[in-house]
């Protein structure tokens, strides 16, 4: 296997997307986001390419972050490798591009969110020292209790 790690470019927009609804098990209309995300300076979208294709991607967020007196942090929003490619060293060859990146970009540390039912994504993660500090948590704000609140 030839496997080749570079920069998204538009001509990626398809194959990224179907990738990211693998990740996330929810069909939507992404390309806005695809071409947001390539125009964002502070974005990397890498994918893994071989051959046949596109067969993976990472995308880093980084940015400013206010708790650690405006360091740049960042933050993994998605790592996913196509299922018929997985176990190959893929995802930890994304995963060590990202951290190259992070780090010339002057991160000190990363943010990594998975599933909890998600192992192998879980064993990528504590394979290069990953530790868990912290609870994950989030809200769908159309079901939210928030609406009982209000400020008088």
């Amino acid at each position: 296997m030839d496997l080749r790690l570079r920069k998204a470019e538009a001509r990626d927009q398809v194959a990224v997307c179907s990738l990211a609804t693998l990740l996330v098990g929810l069909e939507a209309d992404r390309r806005g986001v695809f071409a947001a995300v390539l125009s964002n300076s502070n974005h990397d979208l890498i994918v893994a390419e071989v051959a046949s294709g596109v067969i993976g991607f990472a995308h880093l967020a980084t940015g400013r972050d206010f708790f650690a007196n405006d360091a740049f942090g960042g933050q993994l929003l998605g790592l996913v490798v196509r299922e018929d490619h997985r176990g190959r060293g893929i995802g930890r060859a994304l995963l060590g591009e990202v951290c190259r990146l992070a780090r010339r970009r002057g991160i000190r540390e990363l943010h990594i969110n998975t599933e909890l039912d998600n192992l192998p994504a879980q064993r990528l993660y504590k394979s290069i020292g990953c530790e868990v500090v912290g609870v994950h948590m989030e809200v769908d704000l159309g079901k939210s209790k928030l609406d009982a609140y209000h400020n008088p």
